[in-house]
């Protein structure tokens, strides 16, 4: 995510993305320029957690600046009960300029943390520092600029006096080739756990996964998701002999998020086959613990699903952002896997929401429907459980959530 000046709409590619993606993604921006008139006169920044979420027409209303965590108008539940990182503790955000990075620095600073957030270049580090200090003030966020995570020992500095680690870093370029997606995405989640063990101070890691990581969802076929979970059909894909056609892009993302978060569960090395990570871990290392969070949003790095989808499930990117924040600070929420998934959604759905929030615009055309993701999340219920001990009424409806993405066109 972005300044204006700094963020294209709605999505940087690569030349590397798979096809279709590349082709709806392209749709899908020339709808929205068609509807709105043109070009989004800004990204929309972090959303304010604290604006209540009640209706379709919250989305579309007046919201001052949001209130700064001692002004919260409903306090979480968290407060009356031991956190294992007490307020102001400073923690580590990799990926800290991203659409999902950013908003999980942004939850934490509004529930009064510190932090200390990863990013690749100085100009990346001068916005993304300027917008926090405007709205949490001076010493709240510092960056560190750290080129390659995939370096080992790249985060040893970075990791230093912090409290907690958030790993969001992954590689998106969408490459069918697994070696350019897989293997770097491993060994930058393993940099990260290998730094937190060697800081003193550290009591939580947690890993940002994917849904796909767990399964392919869609219509069609009725899947119960777990934690035991895992997708290994596109495991098998994505390591399929060369050459290496572009369809497979999506597999091996979905297999580097698997096999990154089973790396960071085990602690074992897959990169560099009998190097066992777990000596410098748990439980030699004092209060260290991992808690991964199988985490995704409508418009984080996990959109890519949502467009090669017809019928996806949504959550909106703060309560995404805030379940990362749960399962960094909770006492009992380490050790496990948390499955942000809201509702099912759909292309159509999408377009009846636009029409009755904007009749003024014109949305041109329908499209077939796809029918409704039927995928059974079983501990889709703990998720809203977190949220609602943080302090949220629940999941964002799809309704505000859209609203607000639109809001960077008018």
């Amino acid at each position: 995510m972005g300044t204006p000046q700094q963020q294209q709409w709605p999505f940087k590619t690569s030349r590397n993305m798979a096809p279709r993606f590349l082709q709806r993604l392209e749709r899908q921006t020339e709808a929205y320029k068609l509807a709105f008139g043109g070009e989004p006169k800004f990204d929309p920044p972090p959303y304010p957690a604290s604006t209540p979420r009640s209706s379709i027409s919250d989305a579309s209303s007046q919201r001052s600046p949001p209130p700064q965590y001692s002004q919260l108008n409903h306090r979480p539940s968290y407060h009356y009960e031991p956190l294992a990182l007490p307020p102001n503790s400073l923690v580590l955000v990799t990926g800290a300029n991203g659409w999902q990075g950013m908003h999980v620095a942004d939850q934490l600073l509004e529930h009064g943390y510190r932090v200390r957030g990863t990013v690749r270049d100085a100009d990346k580090a001068i916005w993304t520092s300027k917008y926090f200090k405007e709205k949490y003030g001076a010493g709240r966020f510092t960056t560190a600029i750290i080129p390659d995570v995939v370096r080992r020992g790249s985060l040893n500095v970075a990791v230093r006096g912090c409290s907690g680690v958030v790993h969001c870093v992954s590689v998106m370029s969408f490459s069918p080739d697994p070696t350019e997606v897989i293997t770097p995405t491993i060994a930058g989640a393993l940099n990260a756990l290998e730094a937190a063990a060697q800081e003193a101070h550290v009591k939580r890691f947690v890993y940002c996964s994917s849904t796909v990581a767990a399964v392919s969802s869609g219509t069609g076929t009725k899947t119960e998701v777990t934690s035991d979970s895992w997708n290994m059909s596109a495991f098998l894909t994505a390591w399929q002999p060369p050459p290496y056609d572009d369809n497979r892009a999506w597999a091996v993302y979905a297999s580097s998020k698997l096999q990154t978060e089973q790396a960071s569960l085990t602690n074992l090395n897959p990169v560099l086959p009998g190097t066992l990570w777990g000596k410098q871990l748990a439980p030699g290392h004092q209060g260290y613990r991992t808690s991964v969070a199988l985490l995704k949003s409508i418009f984080d790095g996990d959109a890519a699903s949502a467009a090669l989808s017809p019928a996806q499930y949504f959550s909106d990117v703060q309560d995404s952002a805030l379940l990362h924040v749960a399962a960094l600070i909770l006492p009992d929420v380490a050790d496990r896997r948390i499955f942000a998934v809201n509702a099912p959604w759909n292309i159509p759905s999408i377009l009846t929401l636009l029409r009755a929030m904007y009749p003024q615009r014109i949305l041109e055309g329908d499209v077939s429907d796809h029918g409704v993701d039927m995928t059974v999340y079983r501990e889709q219920g703990f998720a809203e459980e977190l949220l609602r001990r943080m302090g949220r009424r629940g999941w964002t409806e799809l309704g505000v959530s859209v609203g607000w993405c639109c809001e960077g066109f008018l």
